[in-house]
């Protein structure tokens, strides 16, 4: 049973096996078979790619390559063409494009993504082509010339079919005659050679000799006849060295003239002459010379037998210069009011004496006279008295007046007169009414020497209260200017026509704005401080008034270099003559130049220690409370020897109740005295910072904290010194100074504020006030906001500029002036270049 089942089970599987589907066999045609299938095919990479063909190739040609890509039945044998440099070559397609002489591989790399690739290195080469070079040179032409003519020279140059025939002419002397693409120009009597020189390099060239001599005329012009002064040289019409060469004899009193550096020159004062002959023609000129002796004092001499203490009455013709000599003279006066520059006079009352300046020059040397003269005055002693009551008599007054009973000393009585009854003591009482101002008439009786002679004044007494007007003045000036925001130059009067008031300015910071309401823009927003003082009739308003001025304010540290670089820089390098002062017999009044400088950033200001020892007379031994200011002098100290060290021997070796801590000259400075001590310098007493007073010496009104609260400062004016670095020195001394106690320049004085005495009077007599402050404000600036800015200046024109930024020259040339500066900051470098025009002086 169970053997029957199993059949059974096997034939029915046998029957289900039989019922399936036979199996298809694919037939392709094309890819796609009979049943619609398409045929599925593996890609075969590129496994090998080959290039072959040019190694060499000259600039300029194109050529194929040969390209070979296994296997044969790759499915893509497509490459990319590229060149390893195309500036050497290019290639297209595989064709190459030789562009200049190198070496470059030319790769064709497949694009089936196997990464295969074939190279080939080609060498691209020029073609050499021999050039022919020039084998001779050959000039020709006129051998000698007449000075003045210009001839052109023949060329040959072999062989014809050289590459370059081109050829460099040049003269052995270009004094003698000068030479341009082959055509000569004569300039004067000589020898000269004239060079052809092949451009080709082969070395080859040609000469000539020419002779230029001075033609053979009829006439000819020399200089007739002349004023000379010793030591003069000149030239008398033909220069020395034509002379030599021509046919001209020249024949003169070895006495009375030589030669010197090729021209005559005057040795020995008296009359003679010059005989030139042509010696062709034997035409003679003769040549008269009147020689005068000449020297400082011989000139000095000569004014002073013209002007000295000359009474000048009316307009005055200047002798213009020495005997009819080429040595001029510069007229100046001490006062243009009488007397002006060009002789223009105007009567004073009485006779006074000014001082004329002559200055002029011996061989290039300048020297100057100084000669008192007379303006003769038109009027008496009266007048003259009456000119100070004029003055001094009020026309207007709100209290009692006590009036003058003498004039200076003199030999002068004034006694006055009201309704007839004399005023005891001249007092003139003022009555207090309420009514209207009124007028009261009074005569003076002038006095002198036994005659008399009156005059009458009307004085206006005024019951408003003239004092204050002038507080009303100062209070609307400075509410007026508390609101302003100054970037630009503003009006500062000087008479207020509402209240007939006269106003005065004073600045400390002249850099900045000046009494003149001229503004120069500073590096921050500054506050300037001035001194007003307010006069209407007798009465005086004296205050302080502060501007607020508008700086770049730049917050970019390349910005603020190049601020401070600007402002070293100058368009046109100023330059002037002006005076030094000094007390000494014969140095009263020195004249000197400032030739010109640019205010390039120097090296600290070499200070020597040397502090006097305390129990003398010369300072107080006492310690300064606080330090507000720095005080500016100059020395009054004109003689050689009152430099740095010679001031410093001299407070260590004087008496004098006087000190101050540095003197500074163009080389060094001296401390004598401890910086936290007061010395005696400055001229006004016991007054601290915020006093305010009336200086009776200097009839100034002046400020307080000179001596007790500021450090003094002598600026040496010796003769010979150069006063430009001078003032550069103590630029740098005084912004140390300056950071070290907290100020700013803003806090920098002069002399003159404390007392009112005409000091730092070098300084401020050439007004170069504002000068002194700009350069200590550059230094303050770099100082405190660029200091690990490193600066390096270098001159481009060292003939005429130092890297210091000393001009070393100036010959009247107005030349341009070029430096460069090089800046390091933060790890990088930056180069600026600056040209600048020097002015004469």
């Amino acid at each position: 049973m169970k053997k029957l089942f199993s059949l059974l089970l096997l034939v029915l599987s046998l029957f289900i096996i039989g019922c399936e589907e036979p199996e298809h066999t694919h037939k392709f045609v094309d890819g796609v078979c009979d049943c619609g299938e398409i045929e599925k095919k593996e890609d075969v990479l590129v496994t090998e790619i080959k290039v072959s063909g040019i190694t060499e190739i000259k600039v300029s040609e194109t050529k194929s390559l040969t390209l070979e890509v296994l296997p044969s039945n790759a499915t893509n044998k497509e490459v990319e063409w590229s060149s390893s440099d195309n500036e050497v070559l290019t290639v297209e397609n595989g064709t190459v494009k030789a562009l200049k002489a190198g070496v470059a591989t030319v790769t064709a790399k497949a694009k089936d993504g196997s990464g295969k690739e074939g190279t080939i290195e080609i060498n691209v080469i020029e073609e050499k082509v021999e050039e022919i070079k020039v084998e001779s040179v050959t000039v020709s032409g006129k051998t000698e010339i007449n000075v003045g003519d210009t001839e052109t020279l023949t060329l040959e140059v072999l062989p014809s079919d050289a590459a370059n025939k081109e050829v460099e002419w040049s003269s052995s002397d270009n004094e003698v005659l000068t030479v341009e693409n082959g055509t000569v120009k004569a300039l004067k009597a000589g020898v000269a050679t004239v060079t052809a020189k092949a451009k080709d390099g082969s070395g080859n060239e040609g000469t000539i000799e020419i002779k230029v001599v001075v033609s053979f005329i009829t006439d000819f012009d020399v200089i007739v006849n002349k004023t000379l002064y010793t030591a003069e040289t000149f030239e008398i019409g033909f220069d020395y060295d034509t002379l030599k060469t021509a046919n001209f004899n020249v024949s003169y009193d070895e006495e009375y003239i030589t030669i010197k550096d090729d021209k005559y020159e005057a040795i020995k004062a008296g009359n003679t002459n010059i005989i030139v002959t042509e010696v062709n023609t034997g035409i003679e000129k003769n040549i008269d010379l009147v020689i005068v002796e000449v020297s400082e004092d011989i000139i000095t001499e000569y004014l002073d037998n013209l002007y000295y203490e000359l009474v000048i009455s009316e307009n005055v013709e200047f002798i213009p210069n020495y005997l009819d000599t080429s040595i001029t003279f510069k007229y100046s006066t001490s006062n243009k009011n009488l007397l002006t520059n060009e002789g223009i006079y105007t009567a004073p009352i009485l006779d006074e004496e000014i001082e004329l300046t002559v200055e002029f020059y011996i061989s290039d040397e300048e020297y100057a006279a100084f000669i008192p003269v007379i303006i003769k005055g038109w009027g008496t002693m009266h007048d003259v008295v009456e000119k100070y009551l004029d003055d001094v008599v009020p026309e207007q007054t709100k209290k009692n007046i006590k009036l003058p009973l003498n004039y200076y000393g003199d030999n002068t009585i004034i006694k006055w007169y009201e309704n007839d009854v004399e005023l005891v003591d001249g007092s003139f009482e003022f009555e207090k009414t309420t009514g209207k101002n009124y007028n009261k008439v009074i005569k003076a009786v002038i006095e002198i020497d036994g005659v008399k002679k009156s005059k009458e004044y009307t004085i206006r007494c005024m019951m408003l209260d003239t004092q204050e007007k002038v507080d009303t003045i100062f209070e609307e000036y400075n509410t007026y200017y508390d609101e302003l925001e100054i970037d630009g130059d503003i009006d500062l009067p000087t008479y207020d026509e509402n209240y007939g008031a006269t106003i005065y300015w004073r600045t400390y910071n002249a850099d900045i704005l000046d009494v003149d309401g001229s503004f120069n823009k500073p590096f921050k927003d500054t506050v300037v401080k001035m001194m007003v003082i307010i006069t209407a009739g007798e009465f005086e308003k004296l205050g302080f008034i502060s501007f607020k001025t508008v700086g770049e304010n730049l917050t970019s540290k390349l910005e603020k270099v190049e601020s401070v670089l600007n402002r070293i820089h100058k368009e046109e390098i100023a330059t002037q003559k002006y005076y030094l002062y000094g007390w000494e017999s014969g140095y009263e009044k020195v004249l000197t130049k400032n030739i010109g400088y640019l205010p390039f950033l120097l090296e600290e200001t070499k200070v020597i220690v040397d502090v006097i020892p305390n129990g003398t007379n010369l300072k107080p031994d006492r310690k300064r409370r606080s330090t507000d200011y720095i005080t500016l002098h100059n020395t009054g100290m004109a003689h050689e020897s009152a430099t740095a060290k010679g001031l410093n021997e001299y407070i260590h070796t004087t008496d004098r109740q006087a000190s101050w801590h540095f003197s500074v000259d163009d080389y060094e400075a001296y401390q004598e005295v401890p910086l936290d001590e007061v010395a005696w310098h400055a001229g006004d007493g016991s007054y601290s910072t915020g006093d305010v007073y009336f200086n009776d010496t200097y009839k100034s009104w002046s400020i307080g904290g000179g001596n007790n609260n500021s450090i003094g400062i002598e600026m040496c004016v010796y003769k010979g010194c150069d006063f430009n670095m001078v003032m550069r020195n103590t630029a740098k001394l005084v912004s140390k100074l300056l950071v070290e106690y907290n100020l700013t320049p803003s806090d920098i004085r002069q002399h003159f504020d404390f007392a009112g005495k005409d000091c730092p009077q070098v300084i401020r007599s050439a007004n170069r006030w504002g000068e002194m402050l700009e350069l200590i404000q550059i230094d303050y600036f770099v100082r405190t906001e660029l200091s690990d800015v490193k600066f390096e200046f270098r001159s481009l024109t060292p003939e005429y500029l130092d890297n210091t930024g000393k001009i070393i020259k100036n010959d009247g040339s107005k030349p341009e002036i070029k430096y460069e500066v090089k800046v390091t900051m933060d790890g990088k470098v930056y180069d600026y270049t600056y040209t600048s025009v020097l002015q004469p002086i």
